[in-house]
């Protein structure tokens, strides 16, 4: 039956779709952690700066 290959066709492509928005999401996040991180490592460091000018 055609009906049942164009939907197994549909399946395999929505399936594709998923991981490919798993996939940008996971990257999204990585990165969104690494620059959280970064803001967090600028911001003690500036800390640190401040306390050697007092000293």
């Amino acid at each position: 039956m055609i009906i049942i290959e164009d939907l197994k066709d549909l399946h395999k492509s929505v399936n594709k779709q998923i991981l490919l928005d798993k996939l940008h999401l996971d990257k999204v996040a990585m990165g969104g952690a690494a620059i959280i991180s970064a803001l967090i490592f600028a911001i003690a460091n500036k800390d640190n700066s401040d306390h050697d000018n007092k000293n």
